[in-house]
């Protein structure tokens, strides 16, 4: 598995001056082993054996912060959270159609009313979030200054997490997950996630 191959190719002008001189400089390569390993356990499959990560019981988590948030006309209903880049908070309230926006320290701020309820959310830039929404199986683009809808499609199973890298969200559906551009069309599809 281990192949170097090293190439040098000298300019003309540079075997001129190279001539020249006694000595050009000195090219040595040196190679460190990895301590990757790779286990066979399907026919003509390799798979990366990854170290092994400490247990969940041997991390130790601290509360930071507590705060409540508002209740609105029904219970709150808290599924999704994600944190703007100035610190801001938001959180989705499927029982109330809405996001609520908190200061980093839990004060509330505002309301923003959705026209369906919010399950997951992710931030995509300064004014605008991706929402999905199980109980209507819908991805949505939502405006933060008032909560419009930018763009959306409907799915045909239910809509839970979804993600934004590259310009691109990726979206947990029952049974797949799916990339989409901003413009909400669709670029690749995974089966069988469940």
């Amino acid at each position: 598995m281990d192949e170097v191959d090293i190439v040098l190719d000298i300019s003309p002008n540079m075997r001129a001056i190279s001539e020249s001189s006694k000595s050009f400089g000195e090219i040595s390569k040196s190679r460190k082993s990895n301590d990757i390993e790779y286990g066979i356990r399907k026919k003509e499959q390799a798979q990366r054996l990854l170290p092994s990560v400490h247990k969940l019981s041997n991390i130790k988590f601290s509360e930071m912060e507590n705060f409540q948030l508002p209740t609105g006309e029904t219970s709150i209903n808290v599924f999704g959270c994600t944190v703007l880049p100035e610190g801001l908070l938001l959180f989705t309230d499927s029982n109330n159609n809405r996001l609520i926006i908190c200061e980093s320290d839990g004060t509330f701020k505002k309301d923003i009313l959705t026209l369906f309820p919010p399950r997951y959310i992710i931030y995509i830039n300064h004014s605008t979030v991706g929402l999905t929404s199980s109980s209507n199986r819908k991805v949505a683009l939502v405006g933060l200054i008032n909560g419009k809808e930018l763009s959306s499609f409907s799915t045909v199973e239910s809509c839970y997490g979804l993600s934004y890298r590259n310009e691109m969200l990726t979206i947990r559906i029952t049974g797949s997950f799916i990339t989409t551009t901003l413009k909400m069309e669709i670029k690749g599809t995974l089966e069988g996630a469940d």
